[in-house]
């Protein structure tokens, strides 16, 4: 005979994240958070932010939900790098 079964056990794994050729997503340091008195100040700050942004697409043209929630990514985003920063990156024990 010529012909011999062969068996295989295949797993394939499939990344849930798009792959981005090596750039890392960097992550918020939140532990600074965990003060109420910096959680406090967080607050006010993105509050404030948002109201001016408001107000000043408010004389520029009409808000659709798309451009509300762009200001609103921006605020969040533009305080976080303000006052929390990022973790930094841990290295691994090989």
């Amino acid at each position: 005979m010529d012909h011999h079964v062969v068996q295989i056990k295949y797993q394939q794994k499939i990344s849930k994240y798009e792959n981005t050729h090596g750039a890392r997503q960097r992550k918020y340091d939140v532990k600074m958070l965990q003060d109420m008195e910096i959680m406090r100040l967080y607050k006010e700050d993105i509050r404030k932010r948002i109201t001016e942004n408001n107000e000043q697409q408010n004389n520029q043209k009409e808000e659709t939900s798309e451009t509300k929630w762009e200001n609103i990514k921006k605020v969040v985003t533009a305080v976080a790098n303000e006052m929390d920063g990022y973790e930094e990156r841990r290295k691994r024990n090989d």
